[in-house]
């Protein structure tokens, strides 16, 4: 791998595409070490969609909502976009896998809102809260339901079946 800045020639051929010695091929797009932060207008929706791994419809629907910004068709009739519409569909995935809905990302995490920080800590501190609160009651329903299968464990022992504490304690 060469770590100048020169311009690269082809190391070779493959299937009659150009492969370089400091990157390589993902489809037929060059990429260069998953490195999508460039301006150049080189991938289709197809690969932007298969390079931050989601549905080609997900896209289409994060442009419709105003997440993302839709580029224009160019002469060949095909819309081109850049690495930054992968990165910006990274990070939303990202938000969203940390509990953050598409409305909070477009309301306060998208570059048009200026991204206030005091928003983002109080949104973000908020959903702390909130999964604080999801966790409590998550562990109140464990020792709840694991009560019931120690109490179940008792009762097995020959009890008919319409004696069943859980029955029971569910019918309360």
């Amino acid at each position: 791998m060469t770590t100048d800045n020169s311009p690269k020639r082809p190391s070779h051929y493959h299937s009659g595409k150009v492969i370089y010695a400091d990157r390589h091929l993902i489809g037929r797009t060059m990429v260069q070490s998953q490195e999508t932060t460039t301006t150049d207008n080189r991938f289709t929706i197809g690969h932007v969609a298969r390079l931050a791994d989601v549905n080609v419809e997900t896209v289409r629907y994060y442009q419709r909502i105003g997440l993302l910004v839709e580029p224009q068709k160019r002469w060949d009739g095909y819309r081109r976009y850049t690495g930054d519409t992968v990165r910006d569909i990274r990070f939303i995935k990202r938000a969203q896998g940390l509990g953050f809905s598409l409305k909070e990302i477009a309301a306060v995490f998208h570059p048009a809102t200026g991204r206030n920080c005091d928003n983002i800590a109080d949104l973000t501190a908020t959903k702390l809260r909130m999964l604080d609160e999801t966790i409590e009651d998550l562990s109140a329903r464990r020792r709840e339901l694991s009560a019931l299968v120690d109490q179940c464990a008792e009762c097995r022992a020959g009890a008919p079946a319409n004696a069943c504490v859980i029955v029971q304690a569910l019918q309360d």
